[in-house]
Order: C-alpha cells, then structure tokens, then sequence
C-alpha cells in the first residue's frame, strides 16, 4: 500500500474530471 500513489491516482482521477 503506498498512499502517495493513492493520492496521485486520486489528483489523476479528478484531473481527467
């Protein structure tokens, strides 16, 4: 589990938003 990953695919998920 890496939350720095988790955070960047969160930024990704509401950039593509």
């Amino acid at each position: 589990f890496s939350l720095k990953s988790r955070i960047k695919h969160l930024k990704v998920t509401v950039g593509l938003r």
